[in-house]
């Protein structure tokens, strides 16, 4: 009798469990926005083969339903397909029009399937793997009408696959709702892409006026940034191509090893590794290297294996990014500590990416958009730490044009100092000389008035000295008259004169270092 009635009890609650999975459902009571977890329910298919006809068809796939327990359902990275079933009911008189909206941008495949009763009213492809213009709102995000009708209900099935990690964040939205929400959204959006926008623009403007390197690189990185965030939040497939699915479903993950061979160049360009830390500059090098190769394999490659890839490529990098960064601050090099606060931003952002990826971390607001918060914060910080390193290079530029002028101004101080020395050192040479050489130039002369007893040969030499004499005699009075010509105290006085004795005379004093000599 106890054995039956404890089978009578698990037959019971069995058959109530059953009752709960089987009817997940929503009651519609004209609310604005509803969270469709926990009233949901649902299960994962390894095979990815079942239809939306089977389940409709075989009562044993409905029992493979269960009821969601959190708001947010989170699977790793995984090949499975996730089926969700909602009933959603109308107790009202008037129909109502609500909007089924998925917070996940990137997902594969998404297909909605409205059901009344057994009979399949609409499907609405939503994933990556259907064109964008086939969507039935095209906006980047995936928003699908479901219309309940008055004191009636309808069954909505999803089907999500992925080769990635999928975070099913599902709500209903009426009109008025959903309008609010696009508002935020764009409100947000737009106050980000203008931050990259004004980032452009600002060094854009500071590399045509100082022409640093680094500017230049910035410019394409942040290009390049605002070009992967919008593949990212599905806003390319919306503007660029609408029908292109290998591009919205690849390219996301196949520009991450881009973005993160910028961040390494940047790194060392910022830095000057090549300077500073040689080692570690080849190894920064090596990244890029590995980067670029892994960017080369990934077309060839199956997406959940690149994934992979990519993944143990980001942590080499993270690890590698923050050391070379703390080293730098370490070492207090100009504004490293600065640079450090803003890759830090962007490196947790990416971190807690890639726990999302694992599930690892809850899927919310502020991990779905961390990438957007990570990489602003980082534009503003990086953008200000090149401003102030372009203020203290144009400062001590300054500086050392400054110092510059005043050594100039010293020199010329210095020269024209040792020029007046200079002139008045002749200027009192010149004037001792006259002395010595009026004497010698009197002695010639006296002794040249006595010439009847003096030998002819030596006449002629003592001619001689008294020319060289009167020569030099000369040369002390020019050197005297171009002092007081650079004093300012004489003035040139410009006279014709007869060339032909000057050279005469030059000729006869000549006569005897040329005597014995082959020169005519």
């Amino acid at each position: 009798m106890r054995f039956f009635f404890v089978c009578v009890v698990v037959l019971l609650g069995l058959c109530a469990s059953l009752v709960a999975v089987g009817e997940p459902t929503l009651t519609l009571h004209g609310r604005g926005r509803y969270d469709v977890f926990p009233h949901a329910a649902y299960f994962l298919d390894p095979s990815t083969h079942i239809t939306i006809d089977q389940i409709l068809s075989s009562p044993n796939l409905w029992n493979r339903f269960r009821p969601a327990t959190s708001p947010v359902l989170s699977f790793p990275i995984q090949k499975d397909a996730v089926w969700v079933k909602l009933i959603l009911k109308n107790p009202t008189v008037k129909s109502q029009t609500y909007f089924l909206q998925s917070d996940q941008y990137l997902i594969d495949h998404q297909d909605v399937f409205v059901v009344s009763g057994n009979k399949l009213l609409y499907v609405f492809n939503q994933g990556l793997d259907s064109p964008f213009i086939a969507r039935a709102i095209p906006l980047n995000a995936s928003y699908v009408p479901l219309d309940v009708p008055a004191t009636g209900e309808r069954t909505v099935y999803l089907r999500a696959q992925a080769d990635h990690a999928i975070h099913l964040n599902l709500s209903l939205l009426n009109t008025q709702a959903l309008f609010i929400h696009l508002h935020w959204r764009q409100f947000y959006f737009g106050l980000y892409f203008g931050i990259v926008l004004v980032t452009i623009i600002f060094n854009a403007i500071m590399f045509i006026f100082t022409r640093i390197r680094t500017f230049l690189l910035y410019v394409a990185y942040v290009i390049y940034l605002g070009m992967f965030q919008l593949s990212y939040f599905g806003y390319s497939s919306a503007l660029f191509w609408s029908d292109w699915t290998w591009g919205a479903d690849r390219l996301p993950t196949l520009l991450i090893p881009v973005f993160t061979v910028f961040v390494l160049l940047l790194t060392q360009d910022y830095l000057q590794t090549g300077e500073n830390f040689p080692r570690t500059h080849r190894v920064l090098t090596g990244l890029i290297l590995a980067n670029l190769t892994g960017l080369a394999i990934g077309s060839f490659i199956d997406q959940q294996t690149y994934i992979y890839l990519t993944i143990i490529l980001g942590v080499f990098n993270i690890v590698v990014t923050l050391a070379v960064l703390i080293r730098a601050a370490l070492r207090r090099l100009p504004y490293s500590l600065t640079y450090l606060l803003a890759w830090s931003c962007l490196i947790i952002s990416g971190f807690v990416l890639m726990l999302l990826s694992f599930a690892l971390v809850p899927f919310n607001v502020v991990t779905q958009n961390i990438l957007l918060i990570g990489s602003a914060l980082e534009m503003i910080l990086v953008s200000i730490s090149l401003a102030n390193r372009f203020s203290t290079l144009s400062r001590e530029k300054d500086e050392a044009q400054k110092k510059a002028i005043e050594n100039y101004q010293l020199a010329l101080t210095s020269l024209r100092k040792a020029d007046q020395i200079k002139d008045e050192i002749l200027a009192n040479v010149s004037h001792e000389l006259r002395t010595p050489l009026n004497g010698i130039l009197g002695i010639v002369e006296h002794l040249l008035r006595d010439v009847g007893t003096m030998p002819e040969k030596t006449r002629r030499q003592m001619e001689i000295v008294m020319e060289c004499a009167r020569n030099l005699s000369e040369m002390v009075t020019t050197m005297l008259t171009m002092a007081k010509f650079q004093s300012g105290t004489q003035r040139f006085q410009i006279e014709p004169f007869s060339i032909l004795p000057l050279i005469n005379r030059e000729r006869h004093l000549a006569e005897g270092l040329l005597k014995g000599r082959p020169i005519r």
